[in-house]
């Protein structure tokens, strides 16, 4: 799997020091499944084109925080569970 993880860069001291963060996708996959079929059924109730959603969850582009809410609602998520399905970091 193509993985493009979140970077944030730090500076302390004049050194650069960047931070990785790879999330783990799984839970939602499993959602988007359960709930839709597939991630083509998914997309087109998200209106939003199979590659683009293919290319969030490889990591590849980055969910916004209105994907999210969207998401949520289509697939039932409550926002207690957000942090479950979106922020869960490998490593």
């Amino acid at each position: 799997m193509s993985v493009k993880a979140d970077r944030r860069q730090l500076y302390k001291r004049g050194l650069q020091i960047e931070l990785i963060m790879i999330y783990n996708y799984n839970k939602l996959r499993l959602r988007i499944n359960e709930v839709c079929g597939d991630v083509v059924k998914f997309a087109e109730r998200l209106k939003c084109d199979k590659r683009t959603v293919a290319d969030k969850l490889s990591e590849e582009r980055d969910f916004s925080q209105s994907d999210i809410e969207l998401i949520c609602q289509i697939l039932d998520i409550p926002r207690s569970e957000i942090y479950d399905y979106f922020f869960d970091a490998i490593g």
